[in-house]
């Protein structure tokens, strides 16, 4: 009995300590049903939008007393054209610093002008000043999805404004590719039959500019 009883402790104690080594090699899934898998990609930091090729802008320029709106495009060289100064270089530039710019241009040509640039976006139609998300694959339309102002596009929205997954489209496996600001590249695979099937809005992740979306063959 005594022998019995000190190989039970003896057994518990293995035990214990086989517990204990497998958590401290890194029981995964344990954690994950427990605390919840880490998310795949960084939180989408919302920036403010800065001006660049496509996108349009309404430019007020008023001076003694008189105001004159441009509806302007700018260019694929980055630059807007504006009476009186011809063409001005405002790619990569926040709203505020654009403002300053032609503000010190204009002031060649006028005597203490007052500018304000503002951006013009009606949707679809129109490129995003947030910027695109690319979706292709099996998708009703391929190409770019405007982001919109809110920055809340998610997988789910995205494919559904390309389109739809196409019939033989495999929504089990939807891949993103993103960009990180270290020049690296990460991708993930999505199960977005989960989504809506077992209620997993966690894994609709919010996309952000430069995400690829693609959609593999079944």
């Amino acid at each position: 009995m005594r022998f019995l009883g000190c190989a039970r402790r003896g057994w518990g104690k293995i035990l214990a300590v086989a517990a204990l080594l497998l958590l401290s090699a890194g029981c995964s899934w344990t954690i994950r049903q427990f605390m919840g898998a880490p998310a795949p990609f960084p939180a989408p930091v919302v920036e403010e939008p800065k001006i660049r090729p496509g996108i349009s802008l309404k430019i007020t320029v008023m001076s003694a007393g008189r105001a004159e709106d441009q509806a302007v495009t700018v260019s694929q060289a980055g630059t807007v054209t504006l009476p009186l100064i011809n063409a001005v270089k405002c790619d990569g530039l926040t709203l505020q610093e654009c403002q300053e710019k032609l503000k010190s241009v204009y002031a060649e040509f006028m005597q203490n002008p007052q500018i304000t640039v503002q951006l013009l976006y009606g949707g679809a139609d129109m490129l995003s000043p947030w910027g695109t998300v690319l979706v292709m694959g099996k998708i009703g339309r391929e190409g770019p999805i405007n982001i919109p102002p809110t920055c809340d596009l998610t997988i789910t929205r995205a494919l559904q404004l390309a389109g739809g997954i196409a019939a033989f489209g495999d929504q089990t496996r939807v891949k993103i590719t993103r960009q990180m600001k270290d020049g690296s590249k990460r991708e993930i695979e999505v199960d977005v039959a989960e989504i809506g099937e077992k209620g997993k809005r966690e894994n609709d992740y919010v996309l952000q500019a430069g995400d690829v979306l693609w959609v593999p063959e079944m």
